[in-house]
């Protein structure tokens, strides 16, 4: 008998911070402890992906929070490109055409856009945003189909936004145009 039980390990998950550029209503983080003294230092995130090259693994995943508010951000999925990892990146960050440049440079063009609600309101009263954060996500949206990015759209349904009324009906007014 082959046994096919691995004897190391294969994957990553790196919880780069728990800091956020929304503050949703639903979250589990509790961003009081958050802080840069808080972070796993850039020398070791770096260490820590090459031991994982070098130990074969097959990927390694990035969480957060907010993982492209992270200080080092650039440098950590600069270091995971250079290695052959390319993350699924998760954000409710508007991104400007420079950071998705930036991101398209290194070969970082997998990305999930968290967007809760096409709602301006129920928005803002759910991530406690201001009310132009709709639009900005609806032109980061906009750039990432322009520049061909691989990217996807991911909702949390909640007691807040679960009235299919206060979805639907503003899918009608998506385009920015």
């Amino acid at each position: 008998m082959t046994s096919t039980r691995l004897y190391k390990p294969i994957r990553a998950v790196f919880e780069l911070t728990l800091n956020c550029y929304t503050d949703c209503i639903y979250c589990y983080a509790d961003r009081k402890q958050q802080n840069e003294n808080n972070y796993l230092p850039l020398k070791k995130i770096i260490s820590i992906i090459r031991e994982a090259k070098s130990l074969g693994f097959t990927s390694i995943e990035v969480n957060g929070g907010e993982v492209l508010i992270h200080p080092h951000w650039k440098e950590i999925f600069k270091e995971l490109s250079d290695n052959g990892y390319r993350p699924l990146i998760s954000t409710k960050l508007p991104l400007d055409k420079k950071a998705l440049e930036y991101l398209s440079e290194i070969g970082m063009t997998k990305l999930q856009i968290s967007l809760d609600s096409v709602n301006s309101t129920t928005l803002t009263k759910m991530l406690n945003v201001k009310t132009e954060y709709r639009n900005e996500i609806l032109e980061t949206m906009q750039i990432l189909d322009e520049m061909k990015f691989d990217w996807q759209v991911n909702t949390v349904i909640t007691k807040f936004n679960s009235s299919l009324d206060d979805e639907i009906k503003p899918l009608n007014c998506l385009s920015l145009k």
